[in-house]
């Protein structure tokens, strides 16, 4: 794992206010009394061996050992093991993304396997005793209030490492516990030449999504026999263990690829241990530290009171005094690659094949000037001088997996009981805990949790009885994926430490969300390049059904989103499959979606800025106006000349009739509003030109309104809602002459100016609604045989559109339009129309044969 440097510490800090040096190296306290500083060297447990692999940390498509790769590499070769303990340790990222000619990201990556192939060379017996596998997954919860809540996920593959340890996993300052799984130990018979999968007995095995960490560990017995275990990267082809398309006679040996990781077998099994004692009395005071004297290539037994571990102070220029050393494991992996990068002035007695990764080599590759060598005399992996600056061309070694064990002994030689506290500053996930010295629990083991900044938490306690000796263990582990370099204290109070171990109960909550792999069928069915798009993604978009078919996003970060911004880009899409389940489409948004749901032809996209979105196309989207509780599938929408209508009071139906808030409505439609609060009268006027006006007139609770003076009948009156007025939209609309549409599916209103008439060489027109062409808007444009001035007639109950005298009806041109364009069809017909819905326009008088639609004569011609 890359070490990220401990950048709290500088150097002066740490000379000033770690390094006690005094003649006899040991801790005077404020009242007198002499705290001997023990040793801290650190010794490496032995027992077995330690595969570590994370070494390239990123898998790239070009690092994959399957068929998917032209040039399919191994990761890692462990080869011709032979019978020991071996505890195997596998961390790495998912970083499969395409890149464009400037090595950018600029495309999805997929879903991954990572897996060790485990091939006999001689007849072999395996005992695996446990096998833990982690990617995160999402898991949701009711809070306190019902409602559901993602859990963060945690990258350090804390369930794992509880499961490596046997014991649950108290998170400090939250209510999360790590609990873990059961394993029941396999033996593998296998026969030379034949090869088995890890993967193949660990419980919970998947595949990694894109941009995701994936952890794999195994604690492994060769009882006889030898192997080859071989670490591979693979691209998953949504079926969970499908090696087929593996071919491990044409993958290359996975040589060494620097990037600041490594990967090697330490010659111990993941564990080193030091002894201290220490005795004290009453007159130590509460708070006070103990110290330690630190031994490594900058220091020679100096007393310090705050050290650190999990750190190569060759690649350190803060904490390189106080860090511990002794405690990194060395890691050699043997690497014919490792042979090109020599120099030509290097003998061949100076070169060998294998890497050495540990507080004294360097882990260049390639020749690099920074080296200060020659390019000629230059050898990779070289020792370091520890009189140069060798920040960044130093092992950056972790010691991650790695437990970490102070095996004390402290003498109280008071008369009252003191607890002796194991404190640590770190931002990360780090966990810690103390065995008394039959190797029980004493208290529960804790993670520190994560911080946005470094700071110090307790994180075990233990009693010392007074005038007793009292033997324990701390036990400290730096999981993966979070900052090396930890600040170690040992601390004396009067009075027992608490651990802040929240008591929230956070009950499972179903899996609402369905995935691509829920819709197998319809997947299967897909047309090839639906299915190539989202081929080894199956299980990281959500599916959300809509009227006009499918959207998906992506959802793989659900769980920590804030983890992957730097490629929001690359996954801030929406895409949209019809009803066969075809691509049909995408939108891009501004940064990371992440919530969507769709209802009554509306689908809405929250991104993770908590921006909101909706569209009834998938194309044309506006932002979300109406509030947080408002159920989006029962909001009417309006839309005018194509742009949504943001109203502060949303708009109702009733008797089927869509009413708005009136003074907006009419101050879009470009008219000026006068209130009457007496009278509760409402009256509006629009100025088209010198000689024509518009002005209407309704009072609250009738339905009868004044259009230009004249007497109409509403088909729902205005009314108060809270303190808006909301008038009948399509009254007033079609009444200034706009279109008005309603779109059932989506619940929406679309008002659009009527379009530029064609130009055409009859004298007369009228624009009406077509009965029996369901409702389209179409224009008659005539002539009259004798050139007098027409006059329509409409039948208002049967639709009968005609001349009073139709006789002299000739020459027309009919047009209908679609998509506020003009379109022609057929002439030749006795009257502009049998079934007239409605009378839109006309530049000649209109009589209707009911006493009712006087409205027609005045206030829909253009005479």
């Amino acid at each position: 794992m890359k070490k990220l440097l401990l950048t709290f510490m500088v150097l002066t800090f740490c000379l000033s206010s770690c390094i006690i040096a005094f003649a006899d190296n040991n801790i005077n306290t404020e009242s007198g009394s002499i705290i001997e500083a023990p040793d801290l060297r650190f010794t490496p447990a032995g027992g077995g061996k330690f595969i570590y692999c994370n070494n390239e940390e990123g898998i790239g498509r070009h690092v994959l050992a399957d068929s998917s790769n032209p040039n399919p590499i191994y990761t890692m070769n462990n080869e011709n093991l032979t019978p020991d303990r071996y505890l195997v340790y596998l961390t790495h990222i998912n970083y499969t993304y395409s890149i464009d000619e400037y090595y950018q990201p600029n495309g999805m990556g997929f879903n991954i396997e990572l897996d060790m192939e485990i091939k006999a060379k001689e007849d072999s017996v395996l005992t695996i005793n446990n096998a833990v596998f982690e990617t995160p997954k999402i898991r949701r919860y009711y809070d306190n209030n019902g409602d559901i809540k993602v859990a963060f996920s945690d990258w350090g593959a804390m369930n794992a490492c509880a499961s490596l340890l046997g014991e649950p996993i108290y998170q400090l300052h939250s209510s999360s516990v790590f609990k873990p799984s059961s394993y029941k130990p396999v033996t593998v018979h296998i026969k030379k030449g034949e090869t088995v999968w890890l993967s193949q007995y660990v419980n919970n095995y998947a595949s990694t999504a894109f941009m995701e960490p994936v952890f794999m560990a195994a604690d492994m017995q060769l009882v006889s026999g030898k192997l080859d275990m071989n670490v591979v990267k693979l691209k998953s082809n949504d079926k969970i263990g499908d090696r087929s398309y593996f071919n491990g006679e044409g993958v290359a040996f996975g040589s060494y690829q620097r990037d600041r990781c490594q990967k090697g077998i330490a010659d111990t099994l993941p564990e080193v241990n030091t002894e201290l004692k220490y005795t004290i009395d009453d007159s130590v005071e509460t708070g006070t530290n103990l110290p330690v004297k630190i031994y490594n290539q900058y220091v020679d037994g100096e007393a310090v009171d705050i050290w650190c571990t999990n750190l190569n102070p060759q690649d350190d220029i803060w904490s390189k005094y106080i860090a511990a050393e002794s405690d990194i494991l060395t890691f050699k992996y043997y690497d014919p690659s490792k042979l090109s990068y020599y120099g030509k002035s290097v003998p061949a007695s100076k070169r060998d094949a294998v890497w050495v990764f540990d507080t004294k080599h360097s882990d260049t590759s390639s020749y690099l000037s920074e080296t200060g060598l020659s390019r000629d005399n230059y050898s990779p992996n070289f020792i370091l001088d520890p009189g140069r600056d060798n920040y960044g061309i130093g092992c950056s070694i972790g010691n991650y997996g790695v437990t970490t064990k102070y095996n004390l002994k402290v003498t109280n030689a008071g008369n009252r009981t003191r607890y002796f506290n194991y404190n640590l500053l770190t931002s990360g996930n780090v966990i810690a805990y103390a065995r008394d010295k039959n190797g029980k629990l004493i208290d529960e083991v804790h993670s520190k949790g994560i911080t946005d900044e470094q700071t110090t938490d307790t994180m075990a306690c233990v009693e010392l009885p007074p005038n007793q000796t009292t033997q324990f263990s701390i036990e400290v582990i730096l999981p993966v994926n979070y900052l090396a370099g930890l600040k170690n204290s040992f601390t004396i109070t009067d009075t027992k430490s608490e651990f802040d171990l929240k008591t929230e109960k956070k009950a499972p909550a179903p899996d609402y969300v369905t995935i691509l792999s829920d819709y197998m069928d319809e997947y299967n069915n897909a047309n090839d390049y639906t299915k190539e798009f989202f081929a080894g993604n199956l299980n990281n978009f959500e599916v959300t059904e809509t009227d006009y078919g499918y959207m998906l996003r992506w959802c793989a970060w659900d769980d920590q989103p804030g983890y992957q911004a730097r490629f929001f880009s690359l996954m801030s899409y929406i895409y949209f499959l019809d009803k066969d389940f075809n691509m049909a489409g995408s939108q891009k948004f501004s940064t990371f979606p992440a919530e969507c749901s769709a209802g009554n032809g509306k689908m809405v996209v929250k991104t993770i800025d908590g921006t909101k979105k909706f569209t009834t196309d998938g194309v044309n989207w506006a932002s979300v106006y109406w509030s947080e509780d408002t159920n989006f599938e029962d909001v009417i929408l309006v839309k005018l000349n194509g742009e949504y209508l943001k109203f502060d009071q949303l708009p109702i139906i009733e008797n089927d009739r869509t009413l708005v808030p009136m003074r907006f409505i009419f101050e879009k439609l470009g008219m000026t509003v006068e209130w009457d609060d007496l009278t509760q009268t409402a009256s509006a006027k629009k100025i088209n030109g010198k000689n024509n006006s518009f002005e209407i007139k309704f009072t609250i609770g009738s339905d009868t309104a004044f259009v230009n003076g004249t007497v109409q009948t509403m088909d729902v009156g205005p009314k108060i809602l809270g303190d808006r007025t909301l008038i009948p939209l399509r009254f007033l609309s079609e009444n200034l002459g706009y279109i008005v549409d309603w779109e059932e599916i989506s619940q929406t209103v679309t008002i659009s100016e009527m379009p530029v008439l064609p130009n055409v060489t009859q004298k007369y027109y009228v624009i009406y609604r077509e009965g029996y062409r369901d409702g389209r808007i179409e224009v008659s444009f005539f002539d009259t045989s004798d050139g007098s001035v027409p006059e329509l007639v409409w039948d208002r109950e049967s639709g009968n559109l005609e001349l009073s005298d139709n006789t002299k009806y000739s020459n027309d041109s009919k047009w209908y339009l679609d998509k506020n364009t003009w379109q022609s069809f057929e002439g030749g017909y006795e009257r502009p129309s049998n079934n007239a819905l409605q009378i839109l326009r006309s530049n000649i008088k209109i009589v209707a044969k009911d006493t009712i639609d006087s409205d027609v004569n005045n206030n829909r011609s253009e005479e």
